[in-house]
Formats: structure tokens, sequence, C-alpha cells
């Protein structure tokens, strides 16, 4: 199911979000781009990035994957296949391990940093072999189309709902006369859309979500593996 951005303003936002002065439609779209990639930290959609090996080079940039198109999209790695044989889909797999061990280069290990966006692999690199990988990428918004689950509409709304009443506490608060009565009221809608959004954001992690699998590390005892055991759904 999905649906398009703007009938996504007109439906679920301009209802509570009125003012096209305060909030533009080009404001609304861009809080919905960063709800997705918010609501892709626990709710993510299950993909794959793939480099083409380089000799002696040992770490490969999220973004030059062959499947991304830019740096943001790959929330995190699952594992590490090389060398992968695509006609197969078959390839040693690689034991997780912090590349700063002076044994790392040379070994079957890798590791991914999530933040820095790099995915560190010690294995004798061969030209022209391909290293793989299963991803967590981020939804987003295609063609001007939300393709995310109807599930997750209530959670985009109350994200940018949010978001509107930052940036109006924010121009509240950057007033030439600031008037102290308004910005409370603004700071008390902030507080609120933040609570309202955390909460659903739970209730649905608790019963949908890989639950926050980060980097290995699972953080809630709701967390299901749904994304990584390549059994049943792979995304929500």
């Amino acid at each position: 199911m999905s649906i398009s951005v703007v009938s996504f303003i007109a439906n679920y936002l301009r209802p509570d979000l009125p003012d096209t002065t305060a909030w533009s439609d080009a404001s609304l779209t861009s809080w919905i781009d960063s709800s997705l990639l918010d609501i892709s930290r626990a709710f993510p959609r299950k993909s794959y990035a793939m480099w083409v090996a380089a000799a002696a080079t040992y770490s490969y940039p999220f973004a030059d994957s062959t499947t991304v198109a830019d740096e943001t999209t790959i929330i995190r790695l699952l594992n590490c296949l090389y060398p992968y044989v695509i006609a197969d889909t078959t390839g040693p797999a690689m034991t997780r391990k912090s590349h700063l061990d002076e044994d790392f280069i040379g070994g079957d290990f890798f590791e991914p940093d999530s933040d820095a966006q790099i995915l560190y692999i010690g294995a004798a690199m061969t030209a022209g072999a391909s290293i793989y990988s299963d991803a967590h990428i981020y939804w987003k918004t295609a063609t001007n189309t939300i393709i995310n689950p109807s599930e997750h509409y209530e959670l985009i709304r109350l994200f940018c709902i949010w978001q509107a009443y930052i940036h109006q506490a924010a121009a509240v608060s950057s007033s030439a006369v600031p008037d102290s009565s308004l910005f409370h009221a603004t700071a008390l809608q902030v507080g609120r859309a933040e609570a309202a959004y955390r909460d659903a954001y739970q209730k649905l992690a608790e019963t949908k979500a890989t639950s926050i699998f980060t980097d290995g590390w699972t953080m809630d005892k709701w967390d299901r593996n749904i994304h990584t055991d390549g059994e049943g759904p792979v995304s929500w």
C-alpha cells in the first residue's frame, strides 16, 4: 500500500496544520522525509549491499555499494560474504571483529561502521570479486510517493506535527519582541507532540518491529529478529 505525498499532506497533516504560510508544503514534505529516516531505525527495510573488491583495499564506503544511491540509505550492515558468487548466491561468511585488532588484516573478518558509513573487511582481496552484505535501509519517498505500510502513517503524522511545533516555537523565540506567554504555550505544544510521537513509536515497536536492532545488539525485549532470519516478513 502507498500514498502520494500530496494526498498525505492533504488528508493527514493539513487538518492539524492548516496554516500554509507557517507550514508550507515544502516544509511538510521535508519533515515527511525526516520521519521516514527516524521510523526506519526501528522499522527498517531489508535489502542488500554489494561492492566490487579491489586488491589490497580493506575499507569500502557504504555509498559505493552498487545498490545505494547515497550515503544515508544504509542504516546498518548485518553480515559479510566474500568472495560472493552471484550465480550461486553463496560466499564464505566473514566473522565480525574490530578492524583495529592487529590480526584483522589478512583474516576472514569484517566490521561495519554505521557512523562512518564504512565496511572494513580483512580478507585477502581479489580484484573484481564481489563483497555482499544483507542490509537494513531506510524507507524513502519514491516519485513523491510514501511507500511505507499504512501502519506507519500515524507515526509520520505525529512526527511532522512535532516538527511543525518545534519550528513554530523557534520562530516565537527569535521574534524581535518575544512574547513569553506565547513561547511557553508553543513549548508546551512541542512537549506534548513529542510525547505523542514517542508513545506511538514505542507501542508499534513492541508489537511489530525489529526493535532498534543495531550492529548486532538488540536494545529491548521485543526483538523478534523479523528482518534478519529470512523467514517471514522482512519489512513493516
